[in-house]
This record gives structure tokens, sequence and C-alpha cells, in this order.
């Protein structure tokens, strides 16, 4: 039976969301008045995303002084939402009339972005070995400490931070459980927004061109696992797509757009450094692309440095925040905290063997159908930021098909997915627009052509529309009485912290790291075992007393784990890793040995040292 009296919850969270969005567009509107010295007049989609780049170089300013807090966030949400209501308010007009089709059109796409929206209000994937010890314990950390230290993570080693302080925008005015609300709910209308503002910015809106945005960001999906970035990258290289895109006649390298460019990439960056690749290459092959003719190379050439040099000065402080934190400025061109010993996700399959893995990464089928409008963009010349964005995801994506070898194709998939649907969404949306005039075509043939194609859409999105509803109905229906950790758990790891001087650095192995107060003790999460430490590097397969050595030069005197021998929870648990042991992928035989050796490692000092707190499944000791 549902219980209604998350029901108070769930609306604070809901319009709070909205305020959010209205701030991001606010936020747009300002940047674009900021930095080109003209008034608003980007449409609400491409307001957004800008906004949502600003909030991302916003964090990493506060994250790196220590200022980030609930109070800091609400004052910058409020801030850029009032100043959206200003602009949304001058450049009211009266209603346009709006053709029944046109108005069946947008009702039918509103329902499928708020199902959307709602059903990810409260939700969780089924990834708690990322989100568990990772991704929820940096956005809590985030909001306790006011910033991002995490010396022995590898995914804080693998990530700017950008993505986790856009989820701290919600959890700061929620719970953890609504950490999901901006990747997978907000994102989406944002995406929608952007493409719709492409179809506008291209002349009179028609029914069709509504369908086709409701097709793109809501009916098809996305691949996801994790609260990670996924759509939120995809909103940012849509993003850039579109303000490369002439704006308001302007080139965007012309100085008065430079700022916008650096600003959509800058955005992009933080969140993962696969988009910073993609946003990078973005520009430089639009930079290619889009040069004037006659050209002065000197002048163009120096624009291109300019807006490097000015994204490079907006990422700049998540970039001295991670070398502070992982001891890294550019993971992974320079290793940092990463141990060598360690690959992750890079096997040794020589030449022949990545050129192998390589074709049937490409030749998957939801690889293959995402690259093959890029052929249509390459013969339409007047598509060159659309080319460029393609061309910029697809060099991506084998870049990181050839770094993720020790993956199968459905593993990687989901990294490369963002970068191909951004570009697959960005040009179907220029294709459209071209394809789909103003007005019917004067030819009867064309007309007749394009009236199938009018009908075959419709009937697409009335026929995979309910099922898309089911699901988000679903998901809202399962996820609605669900609490990541309930009150006994929260006890537990309250208990078990008490049990440890304040001040003091705790290393923890535990299920849910997320649930202890950083502000309390200097927490020191094992991420992935073996993957990532400060130097000279956590020691393994050397025994206790090396172990503790190690410990103590850090000023870290109290290690908490969870009971091993338990065969529930996701990470730290002896059975599984045993049998990954016995039978699993070169990839997690070798995970499962260090697992292994650090559970072993704990047990046995357990045997020898001070025992501050056992109950609950849960074990602190103090170092000597």
């Amino acid at each position: 039976m549902a219980d209604y009296a998350l029901l108070p919850q769930f609306a604070w969270i809901f319009l709070w969301g909205g305020v959010v969005l209205l701030s991001f567009t606010g936020w747009g509107w300002l940047a674009q008045r900021l930095l080109t010295g003209h008034p608003p007049a980007a449409d609400w989609g491409l307001a957004a995303g800008w906004g949502m780049a600003a909030a991302t170089v916003f964090g990493g300013v506060t994250a790196l002084v220590h200022l980030v807090s609930a109070v800091t966030i609400i004052v910058f949400v409020i801030a850029g939402a009032l100043y959206g209501a200003v602009v949304l308010w001058r450049q009211r007009m009266p209603a346009p009339t709006v053709a029944p089709g046109l108005r069946w059109a947008l009702a039918l796409a509103a329902i499928g972005l708020l199902a959307r929206y709602a059903a990810h209000i409260h939700y969780e994937a089924m990834s708690c070995t990322d989100d568990y010890v990772a991704y929820f314990a940096y956005v809590e950390r985030l909001l306790q400490t006011g910033t991002l230290i995490e010396p022995f993570g590898w995914r804080r080693l693998a990530a700017y931070g950008g993505h986790t302080y856009l989820q701290a925008l919600i959890v700061a005015v929620g719970t953890i459980e609504n950490a999901y609300l901006v990747d997978r709910g907000l994102s989406v209308v944002v995406w929608f927004g952007l493409i719709l503002g492409h179809f506008r910015n291209a002349g009179p809106l028609r029914p069709l061109h509504v369908v086709v945005t409701a097709l793109i960001t809501v009916v098809i999906p996305v691949p996801v696992m994790n609260s990670a970035s996924h759509v939120t990258g995809i909103v940012l290289l849509v993003t850039l797509y579109r303000t490369l895109s002439p704006l308001n006649d302007r080139p965007a390298f012309s100085g008065a757009n430079l700022w916008l460019v650096a600003l959509a990439v800058a955005g992009a960056a933080t969140l993962r450094p696969q988009f910073a690749v993609a946003a990078a290459l973005t520009v430089a092959i639009y930079w290619l692309l889009a040069r004037p003719a006659p050209v002065d190379w000197r002048r163009y050439g120096l624009a291109l440095i300019k807006a490097g040099a000015l994204s490079a000065l907006l990422v700049l402080p998540w970039v001295v925040l991670l070398q502070i934190s992982s001891g890294s400025p550019f993971y992974p061109l320079i290793a940092g905290n990463h141990q060598p010993a360690f690959a992750v996700f890079e096997a040794d399959i020589g030449f022949a063997g990545k050129m192998a893995f390589l074709w049937a990464f490409l030749a998957d089928p939801r690889v293959a159908l995402y690259l093959a409008p890029l052929a249509a963009v390459l013969l339409r010349r007047r598509q060159k930021a659309a080319t460029a964005l393609y061309l910029a995801s697809a060099a991506t994506a084998v870049i990181t098909a050839l770094s993720f070898t020790s993956l199968d194709v459905d593993g990687l998939h989901r990294y490369a997915a963002p970068l191909l649907t951004a570009a697959f969404s960005v040009a179907l949306a220029g294709l459209i627009a071209e394809i789909l005039p103003a007005g019917p075509p004067a030819d009867p043939g064309l007309r007749r052509v394009a009236r199938i194609g009018d009908v075959a859409l419709w009937v697409l999105l009335l026929a995979l529309m309910p099922g898309t509803l089911w699901r988000d109905a679903d998901r809202l229906r399962e996820r609605w009485n669900h609490r990541i950790a309930g009150d006994a758990l929260h006890a537990a790891y309250g208990d078990m912290q008490a049990a440890v001087p304040a001040g003091q650095g705790m290393l923890v192995a535990l299920d849910h790291p997320f649930l202890l107060d950083c502000r309390r003790n200097s927490i020191f999460d094992v991420d992935i075992p073996g993957v990532a430490s400060p130097d000279p590097g956590m020691p393994y397969f050397e025994g206790p007393a090396t172990l503790v050595e190690y410990l103590k030069s850090l000023d870290i005197g109290f290690i908490a784990y969870r009971d091993f021998s338990v065969p529930s929870g996701c990470l730290y648990r002896r059975d599984m890793w045993h049998k990954h042991l016995q039978g699993g992928t070169a990839l997690w035989r070798e995970h499962a040995r260090y697992y292994l050796d650090l559970m072993d490692t704990l047990e046995s000092l357990a045997a020898g040292q001070s025992t501050r707190y056992a109950a609950h499944g849960l074990r602190v000791i103090s170092l000597p």
C-alpha cells in the first residue's frame, strides 16, 4: 500500500526541481547578457543549457574555497530563478493562436516529460556498487565539508565534480533518494527544450517538430546504469552544438560569442573526461569547417586559442581541486593517485585484439544505428556544427573503446551512448528541419510523401508513448515507498562512528559510507581497492604491519569495515569475490585479488588490535 505520508516531500522536491530548472534558464540568460553584452534573446532550452554549464563552473569555484553548502546552493538557485522570472515577465507576449495539431503534440510531449520527471524524484537504479560507495558519498561529502577531497577514490579521480554539484542542487533540500532527478528528469526537460528551440529557430514550429523532439528525448531510451552523468552530458554537448550554430547572425568565433562557447565546453568538461574530449574536438573541427572565405588565419587562429584559454580558465577551479584531492590535474594523462599496478579497464590484448574489439563495438546495432546519420550529415554542407559534434563524438567513442578493452560491448556501450546520442539527436533535428518546410510542398507528389511521413511519425509516437508512460509509472510505483537506508541502518552507522573520537581519521570499507558524518571525522573511503591512494600507494599483498605503517603516515588511526562473511550488500562480501576469482573475467579476477587481500588484512588486524565497536555487522578497530 502506498505511503501517502511521502506526498509532502514528493511535492516539495517536484516544485524545487522546477525552481532549479527556472534557475538554469535565468543564469543562462544572465550569462548571455554579461558575456555578449546583448539582452537575453535565446530560447529557454538553450538558456537552460548555458545555466547548467554556469552551475558547474560556480560549483567549482565554491568547492575550491570550501563554500559549498545547502545555504549557498539555495541562494544560487533562488537568485537564478528570480532573474529568469524577471526575463520571462519582460518577454511576455499575448498568447498566440495555436493550431489544434500543434496543441495536441505539445500536450502529448508534456505528459511524457512530466511522467519522466516525476518517476525520478524518488529513484534508485540497481547500481549500489557505484552509487553507494562513491557517487552518493561524494554528494554528501560536498554538502557536509564544502569541498570534494577523496584521495582513495578512483571515481573521484576520473571526474572533476561538476555532476556531483548538479546532484547537490537537489539533495541540498531533499535526501539522497532524490540524487537521480537532475540526470534522469530535469536534464530530459532541458534536452527537449534544446531540440525544440532548434526547430523554432529554423522557422515556424510544426506539430511534426514536436513529435520528432518527443521521440528523440522522451521515447528513445538512453542506456544508463548509475547516478553518474549520462543525460547531463547529452545536454551540455547539445548546448555546445546550439552555441556553435549561428546565433543572431553572429559567428561562434566572434568576440561576442567566444565566452558562451567556452562556457559550454567547460560545463561538459567538468562532468567526465570523455565529454571534455568530445567538446574540445567539436570546437576544433567546427573551427576548421566554419572558417570564412577569405580567412585571416592569424586572427581566426587566435580566436580558437582564446576559446581554449577561456574554457581552461572556467574549468581551472575543478582542475586545482582534483590536484589537491587526487594528485592529478588532468587524469588520465597524469596518473595522480592511480596506482600503476592496477589497469582498471584496459586489457593487454595487442593491436590485433584491439582492432577486433573496436570492430565488434562499432558493428553492434546499438552503435551502428546511432552512427548511421553521420553519412547524411557529411553530405549536407550547411550542417557544420552537427558534423563537428558527430565526428568528435565518434572519435571519442573510438578512443573510449580502445581505452576500455577489458569491458564487453554492453559495458562499453553505456560510456559511449551519451556521446552518440547527443550527436544523433542534433543531426536528426537538423535534417528534419530541412526536410520539413514551414508549409506543404508545392509539388503534389512531394506533398503526398510528406503527408505519409507525417502520419508515420504520429503513429510511431502514439504507438510508443504508452509504453514509455507505463515504464515511468512503474518506476514511480516501485520506488515510492523505497528508502536507500532505513532508520535502523542510519542509527547503526551513527553508533559505529560515535566509537571513534571526533577529529580522528578513519579508513572505511563499508557498503554505505554516505551515511557517515564527514564533518565529525576525516573519512577515507576505499573506493575500489588497489586503484587509487596517495603515494607511495596503499600496500597490498604485504601483510597487516605494512598497511598500519602506511595508514599512520597519513594520520589515519581507525579502520571501519563491515562483516565480510555476511552474504549481502554490494561490494564488501567475501562470497561474491571468491566466485569472481574462480570463474570471472580477467577484469573481475584482478579486482577479486585486491578485494580479498584487503578483507584478509583487515581481519588479521582485528585479531591483534583494539576493537572499539562491533555490532550490527559493523566493526571499528584502532591502530597502535
